[in-house]
């Protein structure tokens, strides 16, 4: 097991010791009969944990590997090997990714491979999928999703066949499945969703982080880098070396901006408390790729409405170039921006 540890540092004077040491991470190693630590090179907390979150995931990583090599072997051992259908590998499989993987992940592949089951019947034995069989695959995902949904199911898929090649469950993938890189898709919340967003949110602090985004458009990453001058704010961006600004900020809005400078809460909190209040909606799906991310597109989709200029919207991102701007938002119509925003309105 892993823990996070300080060494002191320094001389000992008075029977105390200097307390500004670096950080490390101690790992029990039950073979040796000893601990391993680790230096995590910083006397930073927050840079420590986010190396000691990387080994405790590789820890979880090695320990499903070997639970899972172990019952293999007491199986093969005793003749206790089940017959493999798609259900009971799946379920195997969903076991395993879930002590290693993010849940929205795993909710991704259980939508994936019901899939699978609806077209080949969860009691078909993975040994008997043949390659001809994949066009039916394809057409069935074909015709209930569009073009980008359907990639990302048959990468889920993938995936779980990855895993039933390295685990030894068949020799080798059933469908040759050549996926095309997907581009990325920006997805703005409508302002239906904004709303029933907010009405989940209870935190005072959060609340006012999500309102600074969502008439900024500033990244999370970012939001904590800025100043207020006047009603302006300035962007000092890790992404550009420049920074940028000034971005139109209301007076309105100053309140929830010192509250939010003033708790500085750690970015994976309020990740986590935009996914939690976009969960307890209850009608929004996990597939939706909407995300905190989601307010800056909503915000770059509502200045190419208002301002009817790519160049100003570019310059209100920060962007480095236009051409990035017209990658991401020229897709989107004039009429269909209309139709969204129809009765949304701020003041920035």
């Amino acid at each position: 097991m892993a823990c996070l540890v300080r060494i002191p540092g320094g001389k000992k004077t008075k029977g105390n010791y200097n307390k500004s040491g670096n950080y490390y991470i101690k790992l029990w190693l039950p073979n040796e009969r000893r601990s391993w630590h680790i230096p995590c090179k910083t006397k930073n907390k927050r840079e420590a944990e986010q190396l000691f979150r990387q080994v405790k995931m590789s820890e979880r990583q090695v320990s499903a590997r070997l639970e899972a090599d172990l019952r293999e072997s007491i199986e093969e051992r005793l003749g206790l090997k089940p017959k493999l259908t798609l259900e009971s590998t799946i379920q195997e499989f969903l076991k395993e990714r879930s002590a290693i993987t993010e849940k929205s992940t795993i909710d991704s592949y259980k939508l994936s491979l019901k899939d699978l089951t609806d077209v080949f019947s969860p009691t078909t034995l993975i040994t008997n999928l043949k390659h001809s069989q994949y066009a039916m695959l394809t057409s069935y995902l074909k015709s209930s999703y569009k073009e980008n949904t359907k990639w990302l199911r048959l990468r889920s898929i993938r995936a779980y066949f990855n895993w039933a090649v390295k685990r030894k469950l068949i020799k080798e993938k059933p469908f040759d499945m050549v996926i095309p890189k997907l581009k990325s898709v920006k997805v703005p919340l409508t302002p239906e969703e904004m709303k029933a967003i907010y009405s989940q949110v209870t935190d005072p602090v959060i609340y006012a982080t999500f309102k600074c985004a969502e008439v900024t458009g500033i990244r999370l990453s970012d939001l904590f880098r800025t100043r207020l001058e006047g009603e302006y704010l300035f962007v000092n961006s890790k992404k550009s070396k420049k920074g940028y600004g000034p971005v139109p900020f209301a007076k309105k809005y100053h309140e929830y901006y010192q509250i939010m400078i003033a708790a500085n809460y750690h970015v994976d909190r309020i990740s986590r408390a935009f996914l939690k209040a976009r969960r307890k909606v209850g009608w929004i799906p996990d597939d939706a790729g909407k995300t905190f991310h989601s307010f800056r597109h909503t915000f770059a989709l509502y200045m190419k409405k208002e301002t009817g200029d790519l160049q100003t919207v570019c310059f209100l991102l920060g962007h480095d170039t236009i051409s990035v701007t017209h990658d991401h938002y020229s897709n989107y119509g004039d009429q269909y921006l209309k139709d969204m925003f129809k009765n949304y309105k701020f003041k920035s």
